[in-house]
């Protein structure tokens, strides 16, 4: 074979090797496993008990994700009024996200038509945050500011005789905080006071306010023992009975053994 039949048989084979080494190549690139998609960039913690469902409510929500078992540094255990304006921190648990926030919005709701004494004309979201619980649910917490009728006051409510609570003697003597040896600012057995918890009547040129708190099986009897405990306070400080003082501000919280604690502030004329 001559140089230039030796040259075309080495470029055909030179050619041969390059086709099958680029099926080679195509035949491995067929049967490698596609290059892993970049995950959400969601801010998730416990991302196991999320669903892309309750990731999406996450999102158009701005719900805060919180480590299991801690609280947002909103959360109070107090619910308020002021006047027709409640501030509501409610909670629900469920296996599903949506379920959770649903049971919040509910417990909310019911806790603003306890303290307004009437629905709720408006609810506002404030805040919420979501965590998983003990129990290895989604808990929704919530804060919800809730606007009630116009001149909304919450006063003692008819209680029938048998559950009226019996006013010690000490009563009329007692401090603000409804105890003749009184409680540290801050807590009261634990609970949480509201901030504008005082101790002691505060007597101005033409009013007398005090702050009262009382216990009951039920948030009704609850604040009416409070306002029974206030109104006592007033006529001491007065110096003459005062049968209805008017009620400034309420906060009540659920106690460990299911009863509540009341707060009142309340006020009359000198």
């Amino acid at each position: 074979m001559d140089e230039i039949g030796r040259a075309r048989a080495v470029k055909s084979t030179g050619a041969a090797l390059a086709i099958v080494c680029a099926a080679l190549a195509v035949s491995i690139a067929a049967c490698s496993p596609p290059s892993p998609r970049a995950s959400p960039s969601y801010p998730l913690v416990d991302t196991a008990i999320y669903d892309d469902r309750a990731r999406e409510l996450i999102r158009a929500r701005g719900i805060e994700l919180l480590p299991h078992g801690s609280l947002p540094s909103w959360w109070t255990s107090l619910t308020e009024l002021s006047g027709n304006v409640a501030m509501i921190p409610a909670s629900g648990a469920a296996g599903d996200l949506h379920v959770a926030v649903s049971l919040a919005g509910r417990n909310a709701r019911a806790a603003a038509t306890e303290l307004l004494g009437a629905e709720p004309l408006s609810i506002e979201l404030v805040r919420s945050a979501c965590r998983r619980n003990d129990a290895g649910l989604i808990e929704a917490m919530i804060l919800v500011r809730a606007l009630g009728p116009a001149r909304a006051q919450v006063q003692a409510l008819p209680i029938p005789a048998s559950e009226q609570p019996k006013a010690a003697a000490s009563d009329a003597g007692a401090t603000a905080s409804g105890s003749s040896e009184g409680v540290a600012t801050g807590t009261a057995d634990g609970v949480e006071r509201p901030a504008w918890w005082f101790d002691g009547p505060t007597i101005g040129e033409a009013t007398i306010e005090v702050c009262a708190m009382g216990d009951g099986p039920t948030l009704r009897e609850a604040r009416h023992a409070a306002l029974v405990k206030g109104d006592a306070t007033l006529s001491s400080a007065a110096g003459r009975s005062m049968s209805v003082g008017e009620t400034k501000r309420v906060a009540t919280a659920r106690l460990g053994d299911g009863s509540y604690r009341a707060f009142v502030l309340m006020s009359a004329p000198k």
